[in-house]
């Protein structure tokens, strides 16, 4: 008879959290929703991506897969891929990303969400490599998004060097080289930083990429 009391209480408790759960986890991602249609609606406003941080931050019932299924997280990508010379989007998605603490490597979803988001990373960062705030924002999120691969860091290098050779006066995209190198080679190496030998590689391709020889 004790036993089969603590059941029920058990089960009970389990009941009453996954309730609590769903009902604060719904009522918090309305939340979230309005702050990105206004976001959508107004996407200039500085205002609109700070409450929509704040709430957020706040919403500490929202599940992943809610925000996932929901559509929200494509929402907040495309609000970055519209708006890539804007900070304030760029800052949004940091927010969500560190939050979510996503691994990107799950399952399907996440294996699908993550290439997404690499991929809308990489094209942005090479579309604004001159705009050095928004090379840095996106640069530190490639680096947040987990699982990253030798292969996809040898492709951003080699694509920041064919940005250099049609660039060959730019600062920015020697700098884009740089960084991109740094990357790629830190991946190579046990700790997981570049040598003094990495280092004059990446020189040597940006004199070789610029024509300065």
């Amino acid at each position: 008879m004790f036993w089969v009391v603590v059941t029920i209480l058990i089960a009970a408790v389990i009941a009453w959290s996954r309730y609590n759960i769903m009902t604060k986890g719904k009522a918090q991602l309305k939340s979230v929703e309005a702050c990105i249609n206004q976001i959508e609606r107004n996407p200039s406003s500085p205002s609109a991506y700070d409450k929509f941080i704040e709430v957020w931050k706040n919403s500490t019932w929202v599940q992943p897969e809610d925000l996932f299924n929901g559509g929200y997280y494509d929402r907040i990508l495309k609000i970055c891929e519209k708006n890539s010379s804007n900070p304030k989007s760029w800052q949004l998605l940091m927010e969500v990303i560190q939050k979510l603490n996503i691994s990107f490597g799950i399952n399907t979803n996440g294996k699908r969400n993550r290439s997404k988001t690499f991929r809308l990373l990489a094209d942005s960062l090479f579309k604004e490599f001159q705009n050095q705030p928004i090379r840095e924002q996106t640069l530190s999120l490639i680096n947040l998004v987990s699982g990253i691969t030798q292969s996809e860091t040898q492709d951003l290098y080699s694509t920041s060097l064919e940005i250099l050779e049609a660039n060959s006066n730019s600062q920015e995209a020697k700098m884009l080289v740089l960084e991109l190198g740094r990357l790629h080679y830190s991946i190579l190496r046990p700790h997981k930083k570049p040598t003094i030998y990495d280092e004059q590689a990446i020189h040597n391709d940006i004199i070789v990429r610029s024509r300065q020889i």
